[in-house]
């Protein structure tokens, strides 16, 4: 009886498969944002056993560009410094300082000091990925933080009626 108890009770994450991997450069980026401007900003995490939970916080679906992907015309400075953050990765994947994957798999060395990050990286991939967190994060304190999430405008192009 027993047995079949903790088949039960571990059934769900025996079904679930292995944990997808985590996206590490949000853990770099929420570091630094701890480290800057004093809240968690992208993500909390809470470990349960070896089960690591991403809780979105404050910048994430912020406008047209904070969070994943991103297009259209920025709503504010908040949303213009996740832009240039997008940009800076993409930089840094066009001039081949890091692969696509790279971006979001690599964990980068840096220190807080007095409230600021102190980047550390070794490969010239971290030392892009740290330099365009801290710009981000910066840009972000010249705003304050939110109180509200300004959505997307994005413009719907008219639905027009096709005449036979």
């Amino acid at each position: 009886m027993l047995f079949v108890f903790l088949i039960l009770l571990f059934l769900p994450y025996i079904e679930a498969g292995p944990p997808k991997p985590i996206n590490r450069s949000l853990i770099n980026f929420n570091g630094v944002c701890k480290c800057e401007l004093g809240y968690s900003a992208i993500v909390t995490h809470t470990t349960w056993l070896v089960i690591m939970q991403a809780h979105l916080q404050v910048y994430n679906h912020y406008g047209c560009w904070c969070g994943k992907g991103g297009s259209g015309t920025p709503v504010d400075g908040i949303d213009q410094c996740c832009k240039t953050h997008d940009y800076c990765y993409r930089a840094a994947r066009i001039s081949k300082k890091c692969s696509s994957i790279a971006l979001y798999t690599d964990m980068y060395k840096w220190k807080c000091r007095n409230k600021k990050a102190i980047c550390q990286g070794k490969t010239e991939c971290e030392k892009a990925l740290c330099a365009c967190d801290t710009a981000a994060v910066r840009c972000w304190a010249l705003y304050g933080k939110p109180k509200t999430k300004k959505a997307c405008r994005r413009k719907i192009a008219p639905l027009f009626l096709v005449q036979e």
